[in-house]
């Protein structure tokens, strides 16, 4: 039985070995995997070149966020601990708004160039009865520089609403769905 077992440790102890080094190779091969809850679940694929051609609607990996503001998501569990300079992880979004877009952010919503974002008024508080980071009122027409990061249909996600406008340089990788799904909540 004994024996079993400790083949059965070695099995676990390959495998797991075996699933990193799986994940590391298509990681390098530019493979990312979602499985937050502001963008559809799923496997996406890096596109090359992509900040001379970021077009609104294009779904981006990007470290958007300054320290401080950062520091607070890191503290309230918004984000997990990553690479990003700020020491988040990298977030996935959607481009929503890019350079000459007129963008407004109210308590009502966002809304770009006068059409509303779906799901997007800013919440006071968070599930935890926390006051949540406001950058609102914001009205302005993006610098050719920035970009408005949002998420698809997410009330309680952490985007743009609570963080922002984005440079450019702090989008990484225009990324392509290869397969994705939503969950039922």
């Amino acid at each position: 039985m004994r024996r079993l077992a400790l083949r059965m440790g070695g099995l676990s102890v390959a495998g797991v070995l075996l699933g990193m080094a799986l994940v590391g190779s298509l990681r390098s091969a530019g493979v990312v995997l979602c499985i937050g809850n502001s963008m559809p679940k799923g496997v996406y694929l890096k596109v090359h070149g992509h900040r001379d051609r970021l077009n609104a609607g294009d779904v981006v990996l990007a470290c958007p966020l300054d320290s401080s503001l950062a520091s607070l998501a890191l503290a309230r569990s918004y984000l997990s601990p990553g690479p990003c300079a700020a020491q988040s992880a990298m977030l996935i979004k959607r481009v929503a708004a890019v350079g000459g877009d007129r963008v407004q952010i109210t308590l009502l919503g966002v809304s770009i160039n006068s059409v509303g974002w779906p799901s997007s008024a800013p919440l006071a508080t968070d599930p935890s009865g926390r006051p949540m980071p406001i950058v609102f009122p914001l009205t302005r027409t993006l610098d050719p520089e920035e970009v408005l990061l949002m998420s698809d249909n997410a009330p309680l996600a952490f985007d743009g609403r609570y963080f922002g406008l984005t440079a450019r340089r702090d989008v990484l990788h225009v990324l392509r769905p290869v397969l994705t799904w939503e969950v039922q909540r």
